[in-house]
């Protein structure tokens, strides 16, 4: 496999059909339509982990973009290297279930299958996580805000 330096793949994950679990989704879509630096690529995972190693196994560094439960107010932007969610989750993962499939698994997995890749999260606090189509309300309010924040990391990165 051959390994494209200095480029980057930006990756939206999330259930839109579980609120704001969808974040990530709806800032990469969003982020599309904004001008990228050269060579970052943007792809919407959603639910589909699986296909995240095909995704990044090309690219020196991968962001992630996800919800993320921590205790700041809905909203709020965690930039976390996968250390720090393994700190702010209180979870860790040497091994994985396919019935319990977390974020600290999609990284193991990423680390043992692609272990060059630098890995970035850029996480966002959700309202509310249930049965229900879109953002709430005060997340789609902040979506413009967050795309921005996104970006800003997104330049950090290159």
């Amino acid at each position: 496999m051959k390994v494209l330096r200095n480029t980057q793949v930006v990756l939206g994950l999330g259930n839109l059909l579980l609120r704001d679990d969808g974040l990530g989704v709806w800032l990469v879509r969003a982020l599309s339509e904004r001008r990228l630096p050269p060579g970052t690529l943007v792809r919407e995972v959603g639910t589909e982990i699986f296909s995240v190693p095909f995704l990044v196994s090309e690219h020196s560094q991968v962001l992630l973009v996800d919800a993320v439960m921590g205790n700041r107010r809905p909203g709020a932007v965690y930039r976390l290297d996968p250390g720090q969610l393994a700190q702010l989750s209180g979870r860790t993962c040497t091994a994985f279930a396919l019935h319990d499939f977390r974020l600290e698994s999609l990284i193991f997995m990423l680390q043992a299958q692609v272990p060059s890749l630098r890995i970035r999260l850029f996480g966002v606090q959700p309202a509310r996580i249930d049965f229900g189509y879109g953002l709430t309300p005060g997340l789609q309010r902040r979506l413009p805000l967050l795309v921005g924040a996104l970006l800003r990391e997104i330049r950090t990165m290159t």
